[in-house]
């Protein structure tokens, strides 16, 4: 009898390995575990949770339906929205604030009074830090506060934002759950058996979950997939994408010559047509180029580049069979 070989395990920052890790309805007790650990000194202890469906209803904005990572309600009747981003998204306050907003306003059903709602948590754990700063702390809540008053308009709303990046403790430093969670989220995929169960329940479990989850060859397909298309995002956009929107603009300026504008603007399109076609996975048409190029002289090459970042595959299809 020979003893089996796994595999590495899978980094549980990846979208799709982190909604296997704490997106499983039939035990919720990691993802309980986590939210407990985000949220202490903030609201009282969670007993209970249950996940909800992820995929809300598209009655007030074509192609801006959301599909949250992980949603959950607990035994109080709050709503939750877990989000787990690694790569860097355009607008995102305003991105984390729409996602609340669609979460808040879905809980209340025809006919029922204001006071059935119930507070609505986002939870978005980010990779790259949104603020500017290297003495920034890593943990950010926001609510609705009158900003010469200090006085909270409401315990409805709560958007926490956690900076990934900023977290650099060793595990000898590990003290409270949210560090133990944040390093797991961290490291997870480099951490040893030993160093899992000194940390203790329920981090030891899912350690083990993420190893018996590694083994299966869908979702390293999709961690796969995902980890080349972050590596070239990052080797093709901070570049590319800034040099040519801005290429134009510099070379009419300097020389007050509409051709250095033209020809700025024509490789700002022709990365923003790179970007549309990796994030459908295949090649435009031609009818569709036309398109984009006719979207892009009435609202702009930028917004054109911001869409096929910010939007996904499926909504960019019915964005462009809808024209």
């Amino acid at each position: 009898m020979t003893d089996e070989i796994l595999l590495p395990k899978l980094n549980p920052k990846y979208d799709v390995v982190f909604l296997s890790l704490f997106g499983d309805r039939n035990d919720p007790e990691l993802l309980l575990s986590l939210l407990n650990a985000l949220l202490q000194g903030h609201q009282p202890p969670l007993v209970s949770l249950e996940l909800s469906p992820t995929r809300l209803s598209n009655e007030v904005a074509q192609d801006k339906a959301p599909v949250l990572d992980l949603c959950a309600t607990d035994g109080q009747g709050r709503r939750y929205d877990v989000e787990i981003q690694v790569s860097r998204k355009a607008a995102y306050p305003e991105r984390a604030l729409y996602y609340w907003a669609r979460l808040f306003v879905s809980q209340l059903k025809k006919g029922q009074p204001y006071t059935a709602l119930r507070p609505t948590v986002g939870i978005h754990l980010l990779d790259w830090n949104l603020f500017d700063g290297p003495d920034q702390e890593l943990h950010h809540v926001f609510h609705a506060v009158d900003e010469r008053w200090g006085r909270r308009l409401t315990d409805h709303l709560a958007l926490h934002i956690l900076e990934l990046p900023r977290f650099d403790r060793a595990i000898a430093e590990l003290s409270s759950d949210e560090d133990k969670w944040l390093y797991f989220i961290r490291k997870g995929h480099t951490m040893t058996h030993d160093e899992a169960k000194a940390l203790g329940h329920p981090i030891d479990k899912a350690e083990q979950r993420l190893c018996t989850l590694s083994q299966e060859q869908d979702l390293r397909i999709q961690a796969i997939l995902q980890e080349r298309r972050l590596h070239d995002e990052a080797a093709f956009l901070p570049d590319h994408w800034e040099e040519a929107h801005r290429k134009g603009r510099k070379q009419g300026l300097a020389d007050g010559r509409k051709e250095g504008l033209a020809d700025g603007r024509k490789e700002a399109m022709g990365v923003s047509v790179r970007l549309w076609e990796r994030a459908l996975g295949r090649a435009l048409s031609q009818d569709e180029r036309a398109l984009l190029e006719a979207f892009a002289r009435t609202t702009g090459i930028e917004a054109l580049g911001d869409m096929a970042l910010d939007m996904e595959p499926v909504a960019l299809e019915g964005w462009l069979k809808a024209r």
